[in-house]
């Protein structure tokens, strides 16, 4: 009786075991299902675009509020004593790799990111639409008091708990992701359909709801994307009534090495689309340089010499001359084995060179005909220099009687001989 009572609960177990398949396997189809209808709502969501102009203005707004308002949270608690610089410049040290479900989404296309993006800036206090700002826009018989108080209490609990992005870093993720976009002109971020002069902050003491700086015009494409996604390497204040502010200050990258007439810093979108140097704010822009034969070099922030003969900008002759770079400017001298010729004003060949060249060429006919090793002088630099297999090559035909002896001249030293 004892064994039928074991087998008794060994059934029995096995009908709970039967079961619990079973309800972990509904419960895993069900999970399947549901996943599949999120998919597909999402797909539909973007066949269907016409959610993304407010998606993007919502995104903007929160990523502006990030740039203009929040600090480096590794390094201070405070809001009150921590610097705020994020629209000068992103954080350092930076991010070293981007948060795996910013990566999953946004490496995907920009609409995917900014469905992720958009649903994670729902989860916050301060939004767009308690904003006083946007609230009391059209609507003149709203007390604007008690609209600001309300975004004010918003903004603190979101500052205090930096929702939702929780990360010390993770805001500064999804304002890198956007930047790249926006460099590469993601033509859905050319224009966003509504004023973005404001520093996202409920209504502001000094500005209230325009602060007017001209860098945050809706009429020029992508001005409101880089407003609010990107630090401002040429004009690095907060905030500017006008360009010429930025321009004549010594903040400007360009005030000592431009003419003052022409001290306006350039910055083009198409320069900047490397994702990796706008993490590590290497932003490149562009000044006129005081002197001519120099150019603006973003890496060490001056203007630096142009090498002529590098970028084969000289001309001078290429049989008979050389290109020497200069302090602005290049000149062109005589080839080794050339003389300048006053009254032709030109390089020709040297008649004793011709003569050196014949007699070394004798001797190196000579060592090669008794099997020894041979090597061109190393002040002979307009001879062809031939590598190693050229040269093994050149001297079988000269054995075999394919080329003549004299058009032998090559650099080999006894010990690539003697291998």
């Amino acid at each position: 009786m004892a064994s039928l009572g074991n087998i008794d609960n060994d059934e029995d177990d096995d009908e709970e075991e039967n079961e619990t398949e079973s309800v972990q396997q509904e419960e895993g189809e069900s999970e399947e299902e549901e996943d599949e209808k999120n998919e597909a709502e999402i797909m539909g969501e973007f066949e269907d675009l016409e959610w993304v102009p407010a998606a993007v203005k919502d995104v903007a707004y929160y990523l502006r509020a990030h740039k203009f308002n929040d600090f480096d949270r590794r390094y201070y608690a405070n809001e009150t004593k921590a610097p705020k610089n994020l629209f000068k410049e992103f954080p350092d040290p930076p991010l070293r790799s981007l948060h795996w479900e910013v990566r999953k989404y946004c490496e995907l296309g920009f609409v995917e990111c900014l469905h992720y993006l958009l649903e994670k800036v729902q989860r916050a206090e301060l939004r767009r639409d308690v904003d006083t700002v946007y609230v009391v826009q059209g609507n003149s018989s709203i007390n604007i008091e008690d609209v600001d108080q309300k975004c004010q209490r918003f903004r603190r609990l979101d500052w205090i708990g930096a929702q939702p992005f929780l990360g010390p870093l993770e805001r500064h993720q999804p304002v890198t992701t956007c930047a790249g976009f926006t460099m590469n002109e993601e033509s859905k971020l050319s224009f966003i359909d509504e004023n973005c002069d404001n520093f996202a902050n409920c209504l502001d003491p000094e500005f209230q709801d325009s602060n007017g700086d001209p860098r945050a015009s809706v009429d020029v494409p992508f001005q409101c994307a880089m407003y609010s996604f990107c630090p401002d390497s040429c004009c690095p204040r907060k905030h500017y009534y006008k360009m010429e502010e930025c321009y004549d200050a010594d903040s400007n990258p360009c005030y000592y090495e431009s003419p003052s007439e022409q001290n306006n810093c350039g910055f083009n979108r198409s320069r900047n689309t490397d994702f990796v140097s706008i993490v590590l704010n290497r932003w490149n822009v562009s000044c006129t340089c005081k002197d001519t034969g120099y150019e603006w070099d973003s890496k060490f922030g001056m203007c630096v010499d142009i090498d002529e003969c590098i970028r084969k900008l000289d001309v001078c002759d290429l049989e008979s001359e050389a290109c020497f770079n200069l302090p602005g400017s290049y000149t062109c001298g005589c080839q080794w084995g050339f003389l300048f010729d006053v009254s032709l004003q030109k390089c020709i060949r040297s008649n004793m060179f011709l003569g050196i060249q014949s007699e070394k060429e004798e001797k190196q006919i000579l060592a090669i005909e008794k099997g020894q090793p041979w090597v061109v002088l190393a002040n002979s630099s307009i001879d062809i220099v031939l590598h190693d297999s050229r040269v093994k090559e050149h001297l079988r035909n000269v054995k075999n009687g394919k080329v003549e002896k004299s058009a032998v001249a090559a650099a080999w030293s006894k010990k690539h001989l003697t291998e």
